[in-house]
Parts: C-alpha cells; sequence; structure tokens
C-alpha cells in the first residue's frame, strides 16, 4: 500500500490486492446482459495470500461486456434478497399458489363444461322435431 501525506490529510494513492479465483464470484451471470444484486455480496481480498481486506459490496451492478451506448443491458437478477434487514437469504420462488390457481381454473372449468354437457343433453331430448312444421 502506498501513502501520500499532505499538511492535514493522507491518502491511499496505490494498493495491490488479490482474489481467490478458486469460488466463482457474481455466480450465474449471463453473457449479454448486466449482473444485478441488490444484497450484500462479501469479496475477501488477499495479500501475499493471507486475507486481509474484506470488501462487502451493495447494490452492485455489473456488465463487462456488450455495454452499448453506456447503458446497461436487461438485469440477471442474483438469487440473493434481505428481508426486514435479516441477514441475506437464498431467493427460492415458491410455485405453490400459481400451481393452486392453475388446477383451481382448470376445475371450475371442467365443471362448467360439464354442467353445459349435462344440461344440454336433458333439454335437447325433450324437443321433438317432427312435430315442427
Amino acid at each position: 500500500m502506498m501513502f501520500n501525506k499532505t499538511e492535514d490529510n493522507w491518502a491511499v494513492t496505490s494498493m495491490e490486492l488479490s482474489y481467490d479465483t478458486s469460488e466463482p464470484l457474481f455466480d450465474g451471470a449471463t453473457y449479454g446482459k448486466s449482473y444485478f444484486c441488490p444484497a450484500q455480496e462479501v469479496v475477501t481480498l488477499y495479500v501475499a495470500n493471507k486475507p486481509t481486506v474484506t470488501a462487502r459490496i451493495k447494490e452492485l451492478r455489473l456488465q463487462p461486456f456488450e455495454v452499448e451506448n453506456g447503458q446497461f443491458s436487461p438485469a440477471h437478477r442474483c438469487s440473493k434478497v434481505i428481508i426486514d434487514g435479516l441477514e441475506e437469504t437464498p431467493f427460492v420462488q415458491d410455485e405453490t399458489v400459481p400451481l393452486a390457481v392453475g388446477c383451481t381454473l382448470a376445475l371450475i372449468t371442467l365443471f362448467i363444461l360439464v354442467g353445459f354437457s349435462v344440461h344440454r343433453a336433458y333439454n335437447a331430448a325433450k324437443v321433438d322435431y317432427n312435430s315442427m312444421e
């Protein structure tokens, strides 16, 4: 790390850190889309193979390729969410409600078709077309 000192202030002018790439970071990012994660990503940086700095990145949006006119492509959202400020938890979309609604609509449609068929069978059987002139 290199520092620069002025009269009352100091600043870091250069820093060399490395990242252990044995575990993928920002996993699931799709080529051609930006990566967006509102939850906190924790990145550990190393100096001489010792964990030295832990960076906590929140509201992250990245896109290394195909950036056009300085604008991000549509986002691929990460699978982490934070609920009421609690620790990050994996976001798993529950399919129970869509499945229940779909089954209910299918049953209602089936009941209507069966009811209409029964009603039509009884009412159509009572019409005598031979007596019509």
